[in-house]
């Protein structure tokens, strides 16, 4: 099966569709940034994210669902804004950093964003750029192929789009990120050479 690989300037499309909702934004935005899974993100606490000044923290220190290995990621400039922005919008007590708006919840009591209901949102944002037909699989997983693809594009290691996505082995990137062998084409390259 081909996978949806979004271009620079989709993602960028992608956060200009999502910054009218603070907390979309937000999500998308500390993706984009760690390359940390839904299912990790949405077990994250406020008090992960800030420190004892109430400021966003730079550096997220999270252990992953999946492998059970603790990994810190440097937060951008623009995520740490878009949780600033966005925690600016809570008036609760409550300890998730991204809770359920679902009105369907059972005496209003919101609770943790779930897994599921972060992919709904994120495919609410890709359905306005793409067809539907066009979007297989889990929607969060097109924004972190994407990113890892193009962090492969630009660097030419695939061990760097393996570190980023918190994978363990490279074979298993090669696969995720439908990766093309960069070795290989540099030789290919070379040898086309009419030198």
């Amino acid at each position: 099966m081909s996978h949806l690989f979004m271009s620079e300037d989709k993602i960028k499309t992608l956060m200009t569709l999502a910054h009218k909702e603070p907390r979309d934004y937000a999500l998308i935005r500390l993706m984009a940034s760690t390359g940390f899974r839904v299912s990790d993100l949405v077990r994250l606490r406020r008090d992960q994210l800030t420190d004892s000044d109430g400021e966003i923290v730079r550096v997220l220190r999270v252990k992953m669902e999946k492998t059970e290995m603790w990994v810190e990621r440097a937060l951008r400039d623009d995520a740490r804004e878009a949780l600033k922005s966005y925690l600016a919008t809570r008036n609760d007590n409550y300890p998730w950093l991204f809770i359920s708006q679902s009105r369907r919840t059972k005496f209003h009591t919101p609770g943790p964003l779930s897994r599921s209901a972060a992919h709904l949102i994120i495919k609410k944002y890709l359905r306005m750029m793409y067809p539907e037909s066009v979007i297989q699989g889990t929607a969060t997983h097109v924004l972190r192929r994407s990113i890892a693809k193009l962090i492969n594009r630009k660097t030419g290691r695939i061990e760097t789009a393996q570190e980023w996505l918190g994978h363990t082995s490279t074979t298993h990137t090669r696969r995720y990120i439908d990766a093309e062998d960069y070795r290989e084409k540099a030789n290919g390259v070379v040898a086309g050479l009419d030198i």
